[in-house]
Parts: C-alpha cells; structure tokens; sequence
C-alpha cells in the first residue's frame, strides 16, 4: 500500500508539473465525454415517464384510463403493454350500456367512470383551411378530476354541447382564439360513422401539457359532434375510453378489467408495482440478438481505441520527458511495477478528473437547453432525466482510454535499462522487428478479409471487427511507413530533411502523434462519407409524381356524388391558382377509373424482356394530387400535364402520349416490335391488350403507367378530373402556401394542395451533425498532437537558438515537425475512413436480399476540404506564430 501511495503522489506531482500537457489531455477527453453526456441526458429527459404520460391522458387528479374495448381475456403488464400470443376470444362485442355497467361493477359506482367519446373530424377553420388527423374529445367537464385533464391557458370550460377549447397545436394551426367558429366534417373517404358534420365556438386554448402537445384536439361536453357507438369493437363507429376517479384502483381491478376486454392504467399500479409472482406478462422486453450484442460490443471497443489513440501522445512524450526520472528511480531500487504504476497511474488520474468533469458539463449543458425549452414555452422536457447506464459508459471509457493509452509508454518505461535511461542512450530490446513486421501484415490481411466478408454477407459484425483489425495492421505500420518517407530526405529542403529524419529517428514519438491524428481523421471522414451517402439515399428513395417548385390541387372527382367538383369549380380553382401562386398555366389533372363502378382499376404490364429490376421496397411518398382515388389508377394525359411535371424524362414521355402511346416505367415491359401487354382485371371480361408503348422511367412508382386518352377505352377506363398542376416560380413560403389553401377552400371547401418541396434528410441532418462533431474533435486532436510533439522537439530549438539559428530557421523547423505528423495522420486518415465509409455503404447496397440501388457511396467533398486543407494550414500556421523568440537551454548528457 506504501508503494502505491508513493507512485501515486509522483503521478500526481508530475501532472501538475506539466500543467499545459495536462490540460490538453484533459479537453481531449472531456469534450468527448460533454458531448455524449448532454445528448443521453436531453434525449432521457425528452423520454417521458409512465406517470407524466399518464398525466397526459387523464390528469393529475383522476386515478385510472381505461383505454377502448379490444377482446375479452386480455393479459396485461402493469404499465400497460398487451400479450399478443394469446387465442383469440370469441367475437361477441358487447354493447355500450352493458360494457359500463360491467366497468361501474369492477371499478366502483357510476359516478366514478367517465366516458371519453373520441372522434377524428376533418377541422376547418372560418377562411377555409382544414387539417386532417386531429381529434375530437367530448367528456363531462363538469366533473373537477376530469377537467383537470385539459388546463385551460385562455378562456373558459364548455358549458353546453356545441362548445368546445382547442390545444395550441390545432390553435397555431388555424389561427383560433376564443371567440372563433370551427366546423368538424368526416375526412374524405370516410363514411362519417364516428362523427356529424357540425359548427363549433371555440371558448378556450388548453395549456400544453407534456405529452400532449401537438395531438390537435378539440374538447368538448357530450353530444358536441361524435356519435355514441351503439356496439364496442368497431373502429369505424368511433372509440369509447374512460376516465376513472375515486379511490385508486388495485392490480387486482386491473387484471378484472383485462377479462372485460380493456387494458387499464392505473397510477396506483404504476407508482407501486405488484410483485413479479402477480404479473403473467411483464411487458414487452426490447430482445437483443447475439448479433446485436456483438456490435455494440465492437463499437464499444473501437470508441476506447480511437480515443486512446487520441490522448496517446501526450503520455507517449510524458514518458519520453521523464525517462531520466523514471531511470533515476530505477537505479535507486524501484522496480519495474513502481515505474508502470508511475505512468499509469498518470492516465487513471487525468481520465478520472475530466471524465467526471465533463459528465458533470454535459448534464449542465441539457440542463441549460431544459431552461431554454421552457422559457420559450416548450413542454419536451418537463424534467430533467439522467441516464445513469449511458452516463457510466461515458465515464468509464473517459477512464479507459487513457488508462491503455498510458500502458505501452508504462511498459517501455519499465524495461528501459537505467544507466540508457540517465545517460540518455537508446534503449535496446521491445519487440524484434521480424515479429512486429509479421503481426502487422498478418492484421492487414485479416482485416481486408473480415471487412469484404462483411460487406458480401451484409453483416456488420464482421465487418466491425474486420476495420478494427485492418486499423490495428495500420498503425502497426506507420513505422514503416515513417522509415520509407525518410528516404525522401535529402531531396528536399534543410527543414523538412532535418524533421522526416528527425521523425524517423525517434520513431517511438512520432508513431503515437501521427496514430492520434489518423484516428480522429477516420473517424470524422468516415462519418462524412455516410452522412453524404445517406443523404444520397433518402433523395434516391423518395418518390414524388412531380418536380420541385409544382404545386398540386385535388378536389371531389366528377363521381364523388353530391361533393362532385363541377366544371365551373374547376376553372374557379385554376383561376385562383394562377392569381395566388403565379408561376405558369394550370393543367388539369386526369385518371383512369375503373368503367365498372364497383371494380377498383387493375392493369398488370407483363414483363417481356427478362425479370422485374430490383426496387427498393421502402418509399417514401410527398402528398399526393389525388385523396380519395383508387391508388392503381393511372394518368390519363395527352402529353399536355406531362410535359410539365419537371421530372427527368417528361419531354419524352409527353412525346410518346401525344403520338398514342401507352408510357411503361420499365424496358423490360416493351417488346421489341414496340408494344406493351397489358392485363384488364377490371373488366366484365378480364382480358389482356397490346398496345403501342414506350419505356420512360420518371422516377416515381405512381407514374408506372401513363394512358393516352385514344387508348382509355381499349383498357375499359373511364376519364375523370382529380386535380390541377401548375408550376409556382419562385418557390412559394409556408405562409404563402397556407393563404393560397385559404383561396382555394373559399371556392370548393375541402379542397388540397401540397406544394412539392423536394425530399427532407432529417437523419441525414442527424449524421451531418455526427461527422461535423468528429470533424471538431479531429481539429483538436490534430493540434493537441502537434502541441505535444513541439514540446518533445523544443530541446532541439533550444540547442539551435543557442548556436545561433535564427527565429525563422526555427520557425521552419517547428512547421517542418508539425507538417510530417499532418500529412502522414490527417493522408492516411482520410483513406482510411473513406475506406471504412464505403465498405459501410457497401454493406447496405449488397445485401442479403439482393442489390438496392438507391445506395451508393458519396465523397464528402466539403468535409474532406475542412479535414485535408483548413485544419492543416490552421495547425501549420499555429506552429508558425507560436515558436517562441526565446528558449531556455536544456542540459543535455552526452551518450
């Protein structure tokens, strides 16, 4: 215990000694650990508890949800989720009246269940524009404990049916303050069972709960607009729920009302749990595989590698600085565990001190973005939640990672004989070069392996394992690699001449400084190379019927029944289109709809030229032109809308229509002669037609078949108007688009418009974030590494001063050091990570189940420019400017 109290009080003493080397190791490894400490905290705290969601739903008063009828025998967890394995029970709903008295009967009297009738109405607000998917809650307000669910911010409670107080998300959305009139219709398509097509006042704005925020909701008494289902278990016929007031409702009740058919959350059951032997089903486990497992494990160790490769010159060098100490204790009977202990011990009390320190920053920066959301009036983040795994992680790979970083110097310094160590020779002994030379191309060659197995076999385990072992037969050679640019020397100027052979002969600290900059390099280029390829991804998998800057106008077809869009309205829309959103002229919009009334359109184009070519199951479609039209039926154009949808591809394909052509996506549905064979399902007499055709791939699966108005009749189609396009220069902002919805709405009430506004790359926002962050930590990995070496190279400056070199030989010196570390980390780096990005892109585009086009690699053009030109000239200007004009003289022992 003396030993280690005494390596302890050298370890520490020598850190405060080098008080400048410390601070850079300590930012080195507290920024890391800030920065994924306020991310798990602020994404913790936007997790909200199971007593804040309950809070949402029923209030702080009441005691217990009981959510909509399902299937008698149900089996719950206490939080609520519902075994599925279970048979099914006997289709018999129960009717509404029955179903209550059953619940009155379990849960207590009556007066202690409160029905929540819930509707979805299509709202549309005074000057016309509507919303789609919010909600309709009528409840008895008069009961205290229930009106406690909905706080008002504005205005009071209802009083009579009719009236109704709106959530700020549906407020913000339509412009609505006390005083304003809504109107709730069924939303197109529906048969209206759940809700009656009625005129509400707004009496009041809800105060934004957490949870609840943004459901675009109107509150309102019974009887307000939704119909009461006469029989449970209908979705159609609208959703019944209940609130339960009174005394707390046990696990025992819970489990009776699971038998009734309803899953029930209760607060006492959350806030005290039944024991594991009352529970049949404790909920729905997040299963890991031992793939999943695996990964995490690889990602895991390749966070502790690349960070200890980070902090790993700065120990390098501190062992390197005091190796005459380190030797004088040796000669003066420590041993070689006292040595290590010294240097490790280094490591243990820097990764300690600033992993603590920047968990502790990072819970204050979610702190501080928790105020920030609640002063502007934002309920995401009512509480502030620690992620107690994810923090410990942190903290424990802020202290790993230096710990291994200190090894190897650790070890070296305990082999190191002491009379090399005090007269300042060259040790002899480590690793024999055959051996070292064989385990590096031994890890190359696994590593290559490994990673092409795993991008062939789409599996990422190995190919983790593969770019942690081809990292390792990297740095395995940097050595080397140092030993071959040594050769350029005397072809080039004195000052690099003098630093790559300088850089060659103390190898043992310019290997750690060049290995800390490439790792943070890869890893910032690396996550580029994804970010761009992801962005490339999303734009490739989205699948838009026309090109940016189009806006698109849909109303009731000719055969909606008494909602039909008339000629008149029609050219009323155009009109107003024109003057809101001028950009081009207005075309209409026309489909194909089955000629039998009751059969949906079926048209099936036969593959004659070889198989279907691989599509990407996974789509992601923008607001389409036509709501309530059957989604198989095709356009029905003459060249006129499909010259000007702005898609690549247009000009031909409207060539084709206007010669009376049928226009196929794929080549392979044209045979040579010219001609489609196209199958009629919806039909009396279900038959195929050959047709004239031509293979134009627009991009979108919606524009698959395009029908020239001559052909309709052969494929039994009947042509009827859904909507209007029209191109809007420039591109209209949201509150322009709103107010030309407003126009429209004034004309034909319910009518749509969806302004094509391109695809979004919300995660590809998030991986930017990601790479621009690593871009970051490698800038000040590469300067902590170049500061670092400078200290080591100083001596050397001190000895040129002295015999008289002037400041700018000194100057070139210290750039020459700083720019051998760069160009060998930051070259090497890039190719690495671009070689890691693209294997990682690879993975996705050759998978299991065949090729996915919409993945292909993407150079991260402006990220590399940053990494390879900015930080570069940034550090070598920094090692320029800071070379200092004086420099103490180093005594320095002759070998």
């Amino acid at each position: 215990m003396s030993r280690l109290r005494f390596t302890a009080r050298l370890a520490v003493r020598d850190l405060l000694r080098s008080r400048g080397q410390a601070a850079l190791v300590l930012a080195t490894i507290a920024v890391p650990v800030l920065v994924g400490a306020a991310a798990t905290t602020t994404a913790r705290s936007l997790d909200l508890t199971e007593t804040r969601q309950l809070d949402a739903t029923i209030g702080p008063a009441a005691t217990a949800w009981v959510d909509a009828y399902q299937r008698p025998g149900l089996v719950q967890s206490p939080t609520g989720s519902v075994r599925t394995d279970d048979a099914a029970a006997p289709a018999v709903p129960p009717t509404l009246a029955a179903y209550e008295t059953a619940l009155a009967r379990v849960l207590g009297t009556p007066d202690d269940v409160h029905r929540m009738l819930v509707a979805s109405p299509r709202w549309t607000g005074e000057d016309g524009r509507y919303r789609d998917g919010g909600y309709l809650i009528e409840t008895d307000l008069t009961v205290p404990d229930v009106a406690a669910a909905f706080p008002l911010a504005a205005g009071r409670v209802p009083r009579e049916p009719g009236e109704v107080v709106v959530d700020h998300a549906l407020a913000d959305a339509l412009d609505l303050d006390p005083g304003a009139t809504l109107t709730a219709t069924p939303p197109p398509g529906t048969a209206g069972v759940d809700v009656a097509a009625s005129r509400v006042s707004v009496v009041g704005v809800l105060r934004p709960v957490p949870g609840a925020a943004d459901r675009m909701a109107a509150v309102g008494l019974p009887g307000t607009a939704a119909r009461v289902p006469a029989t449970l278990g209908d979705a159609s016929q609208g959703s019944v729920r209940w609130i339960v007031t009174g005394p707390p409702v046990t696990w025992e009740q819970v489990q009776a009302v699971n038998a009734l058919g309803s899953v029930v959350l209760s607060r006492e059951v959350i806030a005290r749990p039944p024991s594991a032997g009352q529970v049949a089903f404790p909920g729905d486990a997040t299963a890991t595989s031992d793939q999943d497992r695996a990964l995490y494990v690889i990602l895991g160790a390749a966070a502790v590698a690349l960070a200890a490769l980070m902090v790993a010159p700065a120990f390098a060098v501190a062992a390197r600085r005091h190796r005459r100490e380190l030797g004088l204790l040796s000669s003066v009977g420590a041993q070689g565990r006292d040595l290590r202990r010294v240097v490790v011990l280094q490591g243990v009390l820097a990764g300690t001190v600033a992993s603590v320190a920047g968990a502790a920053g990072g819970i204050g920066v979610a702190a501080a973005i928790r105020g920030v959301t609640l002063a502007a009036g934002s309920v995401a983040m009512p509480d502030l939640r620690l992620n107690g795994a994810a923090l410990a992680l942190l903290v424990t790979n802020g202290i790993v990672s230096p710990t291994l970083a200190a090894w190897w110097p650790a070890r070296q310094a305990a082999r190191e004989d002491p009379v090399a160590a005090l007269t300042g020779r060259p040790s002899v002994g480590g690793v024999p070069r055959e051996r070292r030379r064989a385990l590096t191309v031994a890890a190359l060659a696994v590593g290559v392996l490994l990673s092409g197995a795993g991008v062939t076999a789409s599996a990422p385990v190995l190919l983790g394992v593969g770019a942690l072992t081809l990292l390792g037969g990297v740095l395995g050679s940097l050595g080397r690699i140092v030993g071959l640019l040594a050769r350029l020397a005397p072809r080039l100027a004195t000052p690099a001449r003098y630093a790559l052979r300088d850089a060659d002969r103390r190898r043992s600290r310019t290997v750690p400084a060049v290995a800390g900059v490439l790792a943070a390099v890869a890893l910032a280029v690396g996550a580029a190379g994804f970010s761009a390829s992801y962005d490339a991804h999303g734009r490739a998998v989205y699948d838009a019927p026309s090109g940016v800057g189009t806006v698109r106008v849909a109303a009731p077809a000719a055969d909606a029944g008494p909602d039909a869009t008339t000629p008149r309205q029609w050219a009323a829309l155009g009109d107003t289109l024109t003057r809101e959103l001028p950009g081009g002229p207005v075309v209409p919009v026309r489909v194909g709809l089955s000629a039998n009334a009751s059969s949906p359109v079926w048209l099936d184009v036969a593959w004659v030229g070889g198989t279907a070519p691989s599509v990407p199951p996974l789509r992601v479609y923008p607001a389409s032109w036509v709501p309530a039209a059957d989604p198989n039926a095709p356009l029905v154009d003459d060249g006129t809308l499909v010259a000007r949808l702005g898609l690549p591809g247009s000009a031909e394909a409207a060539a084709a229509l206007a010669a009376g052509r049928v226009v196929v996506r794929w080549p392979q549905q044209v045979t040579p002669e010219g001609t489609a064979r196209i199958g009629v399902g919806h039909a009396a007499v279900p038959s195929a037609v050959e047709v004239p055709a031509t293979a134009v791939d627009l991009g979108s699966d919606r524009l698959r078949v395009i029908v020239p108005p001559t052909l309709a009749d052969r494929l039994a189609l009947r042509t009827v108007q859904e909507g209007l396009l029209a191109p809007s220069t420039p591109l209209p902002d949201v509150d322009a688009e709103h107010a030309a919805l407003a126009a429209l709405a004034a004309v034909v009430p319910g009518v749509e418009m969806a302004v094509e506004r391109g695809p979004r790359s919300d995660g590809g926002a998030w991986t930017l974030a990601l790479a621009l962050t690593a871009a970051v930590l490698a800038a000040a990995a590469a300067g902590t590494c170049v500061a670092l070496a400078a200290a080591d190279v100083r001596p050397d400056l001190a000895t040129l001063a002295a015999v008289g070199a002037p400041r700018r030989v000194r100057r070139g010196l210290a750039v020459a050091h700083a720019a051998v570390i760069l160009v060998l980390g930051v070259g090497a780096g890039a190719v690495l990570g671009l070689a890691f990005a693209w294997a990682a892109v690879a993975g996705r585009r050759f998978g299991l189940h065949g090729v996915d086009p919409t993945w292909s690699f993407v150079w991260p053009w402006p990220v590399l420019a940053l990494l390879v030109l900015a930080i570069p000239a940034v550090t070598l200007t920094g090692a320029w400017l800071l070379t200092p004009a004086r420099l103490p003289l180093t005594r320095r022992l002759a070998g």
